[in-house]
C-alpha cells in the first residue's frame, strides 16, 4: 500500500508570481503549467515579480496588485525554479491535493476546488524536475489521489482541496486518463507499485464502464449518461493506455 510522504512546507508565501489574465480576479488555472508545454518557463513569461496579492472576501471587482514582468536577465532555469516553487505551494498542507486556483476571493465557488485533471498535471510537472523536493511533492499529490480513488478504480471530476470531499459525481475519461498516466510516470521514477496498481485499476474502470466497441472501431464515451465522442478525451485515454501497456 502507498505510504504518505511528508507534506512539503507551505508556510512561506510565494512572491513574484501573478498571472496576467483578462479576468480582474487574477485567476490561475494549473493547466497553465501542463508538462505538454515542454517547459514550465512558459508560465513565468506571463508572470510578474513583487508582493503577494491581497485577497478580499466578496470583492469580485477589485483587482489584485499588478506586478512588473520578470527582467530579461532572469534565466530559464530561474523561471522554472520559481514555477516549481509556486506549484509546491499550491499543495494543501492538510490533504495533499493541489489547489486548482490562485488569487480568487474567499467566497468564490472555485476557491477550494482541486480538479482531478490538475492533480494529474501537477504530478507530471513535478516529474520534469530533478529536485528531490519536487519528487516528494509529486508523491504527496499522488498519495492524496490514491486516498480518494473510488472502489471501482475511478475518480470524480473534482474534490475540495481542504477536506478531500467530492465536488460533484461526474467521472470523465480525460481527467482519469491524465491522473492515470501521471501515476504510471511516478511508478517508473520511483518503483513504487502502488502507483502502477492504481493506474491499472483506473484503466480497468475505463474499459469496463466507458468503452463502446463497434465492428471496425471503438471509442470511450464522454461520461456516464451519453454516447458523446470527445476526440480530446479519447486521445488522452489512448495515450494513457499505451503507456500503461509498457509496464
Amino acid at each position: 500500500s502507498a505510504t504518505a510522504p511528508s507534506m512539503p512546507s507551505t508556510s512561506s508565501p510565494i512572491t513574484g508570481l501573478e498571472l496576467i489574465s483578462k479576468d480582474r480576479r487574477r485567476l490561475l488555472k494549473l493547466f497553465a503549467v501542463a508538462p505538454f508545454m515542454g517547459s514550465l518557463a512558459a508560465l513565468l513569461n506571463a508572470c510578474g515579480g513583487g508582493g503577494t496579492p491581497e485577497k478580499k472576501r466578496g470583492d469580485l471587482g477589485a483587482p489584485f496588485p499588478q506586478n512588473p514582468p520578470l527582467a530579461d536577465s532572469v534565466t530559464i532555469e530561474q523561471r522554472r525554479t520559481l514555477a516549481f516553487k509556486f506549484l509546491r505551494n499550491q499543495i494543501d498542507s492538510t490533504t495533499g491535493l493541489i489547489k486548482s486556483y490562485w488569487g480568487l476571493p474567499f467566497d468564490d465557488y472555485s476557491y477550494d476546488v482541486s480538479w482531478t485533471f490538475n492533480n494529474g498535471q501537477a504530478i507530471a510537472a513535478f516529474l520534469l524536475s530533478s529536485n528531490a523536493q519536487d519528487l516528494q511533492a509529486a508523491q504527496t499529490v499522488a498519495y492524496a489521489m490514491l486516498s480518494v480513488q473510488e472502489a471501482d478504480g475511478s475518480w470524480v471530476e473534482g474534490y475540495n482541496a481542504n477536506t478531500s470531499g467530492d465536488m460533484g459525481t461526474a467521472k470523465n475519461i480525460g481527467p482519469i486518463s491524465t491522473i492515470g498516466r501521471a501515476l504510471v510516470e511516478l511508478y517508473v521514477r520511483t518503483g513504487d507499485v502502488s502507483y502502477l496498481t492504481a493506474a491499472q485499476r483506473a484503466a480497468d474502470w475505463m474499459i469496463a464502464s466507458r468503452w463502446r466497441a463497434g465492428t471496425t472501431k471503438g471509442y470511450f464515451r464522454f461520461n456516464d449518461t451519453d454516447s458523446t465522442v470527445s476526440t480530446e478525451e479519447n486521445s488522452r485515454a489512448a495515450t494513457f493506455l499505451l503507456y500503461l501497456y509498457k509496464y
